[in-house]
């Protein structure tokens, strides 16, 4: 009888160690993604009202609900169009992501960090990243690639060839720098990064299949250019968060209270809690 009253309250206490441990997960991971503020909530929202618009001018088009300035709400929020504000919202936040990572690189650097090199290259990638989503750099190679390798199906939109092996490349050369780090930075890094590459290579090639389905005026491409634009944003606000974390951690700070240039710029004196 001892037995197994020692056994129900093992298991008991078990079971209520690990529903305790998944809600403290979560919080950890929340922690290590968050800017200070409510920032990353408001920027998620509007992500959120941006791509919705978007959406919303194809709804209109698919059901021939024409009315004075549809057009222009297309052009300037349709995010499959580019050259608009998705476009120039993206930009910033992928822009903020490299300079983020700098400011990082540069504090490693005179702590003696080891990996201050990847912390740097991390920002010449992102700021590579902002002037392509700005400038459409990849798309320039579609159609010479698809020409050249007769390239059809999910691989339509031919840039994903090159992304693919970059990619691959990028990860194994940042794999030991990744794994240095500690466990929720590593987390927030990996979690990311695959939304922000399995939205932009993923999420293009089922985009491809659409439209060699069904066209690129189809609700359904609308919606998986919406999830593959939404996803991308959203990686690049987790990943804002994550670097925003480490630079305050570096500098021994709290990540979750603005320092006062942070107030100064984006928010007023009091603001301190994680979004």
């Amino acid at each position: 009888m001892q037995s197994d009253a020692s056994t129900t309250g093992d298991s008991g206490r078990s079971a209520s160690g690990s529903a305790d441990s998944r809600p403290h997960r979560w919080t950890s991971f929340r922690q290590s993604v968050s800017l200070p503020g409510h920032w990353t909530r408001t920027l998620v929202l509007v992500i959120v009202g941006l791509i919705a618009l978007g959406y919303l001018t194809q709804v209109f088009r698919y059901l021939h609900v024409d009315f004075r300035g549809l057009r222009t709400l297309e052009q300037y929020f349709y995010y499959d169009l580019e050259g608009n504000i998705p476009t120039w919202f993206s930009t910033i936040l992928l822009f903020l992501c490299a300079e983020r990572a700098w400011w990082v690189a540069s504090t490693a650097r005179a702590s003696g960090d080891r990996w201050h090199r990847h912390w740097r290259g991390l920002s010449v990638i992102f700021a590579y990243l902002s002037l392509d989503e700005l400038a459409q750099l990849h798309e320039q190679v579609v159609v010479p690639l698809r020409e050249s390798l007769s390239l059809g199906g999910a691989l339509r939109f031919a840039w994903v060839v090159v992304a693919v092996p970059l990619v691959v490349v990028f990860a194994i050369i940042y794999l030991r720098f990744l794994m240095a780090q500690p466990l929720w930075t590593r987390v927030a890094f990996i979690v990311s990064g695959v939304v922000y590459v399995g939205a932009a290579v993923g999420m293009e090639m089922i985009g491809a299949l659409l439209v060699n389905a069904f066209g690129f005026q189809s609700l359904l491409y609308a919606a998986a250019s919406g999830i593959e634009e939404g996803a991308e944003m959203l990686g690049a606000v987790l990943f804002l968060g994550a670097l925003t974390v480490a630079l305050a951690r570096m500098q021994g700070s709290d990540p979750h209270t603005p320092s006062p240039a942070f107030r100064a710029m984006f928010g007023r004196p009091g603001i301190g809690s994680p979004a």
